[in-house]
């Protein structure tokens, strides 16, 4: 497998169209995807699906991101865990919300969930 280096994803990133829910300045929080898979001392197959935040390339920390960390945080501690399906070795996502529900009366949101959405290259202009 290729390694991207770090100016790479960089660049990769500024291309990238901004979210509409966030502040121009804002980059979003980024995951590096790992998967892994190993017998373990029991004799037992275990698979791991891991995301790593990004540091360097996500937002340093406006309100929006902080937000949604903090977010994260509360769902793992209640257990409704952020939504990841098929996590790909190496590849980059974006931490998102989705699926918000508004309340019908006053149109602030009640529910949401969190998702890693996978972060694709821009098709070329041309």
């Amino acid at each position: 497998m290729k390694t991207k280096t770090i100016k790479q994803t960089e660049e990769f990133i500024k291309a990238l169209p901004e979210p509409e829910d966030q502040p121009e300045e804002c980059k979003g929080l980024f995951y590096r995807g790992k998967t892994n898979a190993f017998l373990n001392n029991n004799n037992e197959y275990v698979y791991q699906e891991r995301t790593k935040l990004l540091k360097r390339l996500s937002c340093p920390g406006c309100d929006v991101c902080m937000w949604l960390y903090d977010m994260m945080e509360e769902c793992i501690a209640n257990d409704t865990l952020p939504i990841i399906d098929n996590v790909v070795n190496g590849e980059l996502y974006r931490l998102k919300v989705v699926n918000e529900i508004r309340d019908w009366e006053f149109g602030i949101i009640d529910d949401w969930d969190l998702e890693f959405v996978l972060v694709t290259p821009p098709l070329p202009q041309g």
